[in-house]
Parts: C-alpha cells; sequence; structure tokens
C-alpha cells in the first residue's frame, strides 16, 4: 500500500485538471479538497485548514496550516479547500522523505520496512 496519493487536482490554463501524481510539475497549483490526500510536498497559496500528519510524522494532534505554511504530500487535508503550489519532484516527496529516514533507522535497529 502506498501512501502517496495517485491523482492530483491542477490548475492548467486556468482550468482544474486531474492528473497522475507523477505529472505534477514543480510549479504547479495544486487544488486539495476536504478529505483529500495532499498529493506533493509544496506551500499553501490559500485557504487554512488542520492536517492529518500522523502517518508520516506521527504526531498524534492535527496541525494547524495557512497561508505560506509547508504541507507534505500523503497527509490529509482535513477542514477546507487548500490552494497550494508544489515545490517537489513526484518522486521525492515528503511521505518517501520520511520513510527513507525510517528505513535508514529500521537498519540501525535490524528491521525491514517496505519500500516507498
Amino acid at each position: 500500500m502506498g501512501l502517496q496519493a495517485r491523482i492530483a487536482r491542477v490548475v492548467r490554463e486556468g482550468q482544474e485538471v486531474e492528473l497522475p501524481v507523477e505529472q505534477v510539475q514543480v510549479g504547479d497549483e495544486v487544488i486539495v479538497r476536504p478529505g483529500e490526500k495532499i498529493p506533493v510536498d509544496g506551500v499553501v497559496l490559500s485557504g487554512s485548514t488542520s492536517v492529518d500528519e500522523s502517518m508520516i510524522t506521527g504526531e498524534s494532534l492535527p496541525v494547524e496550516k495557512d497561508i505560506s505554511d509547508p504541507l507534505i504530500g500523503a497527509t490529509i487535508n482535513q477542514q477546507s479547500l487548500l490552494r497550494m503550489r508544489n515545490d517537489q519532484s513526484g518522486s521525492r516527496h515528503g511521505a518517501c522523505q520520511y520513510h527513507s529516514h525510517g528505513r535508514a533507522s529500521a537498519r540501525l535497529q535490524g528491521s525491514n520496512p517496505a519500500a516507498c
């Protein structure tokens, strides 16, 4: 089971289009509705919400997000519509970065978590 969303809503030429997350480009404006996974790393352009980052960071409480705050891909937007700007290539989203760190730690501890 992958953590990352498979589809992203991207604004292209003024229109909202759904694309595979691998096709989201650095700098794209992405729309995330309440209850959806944040598809890529980025920053909030408009809107404010709480984000469930527990699957990635282990933080048990939702984290409040507002304009210019960073967002981690694969976390869950809980409350309201967000417009965000992607700042990572599709293959190196936050979930992979956290997961890679977890794999390195696990190797040191002798376990073998699944690949991102």
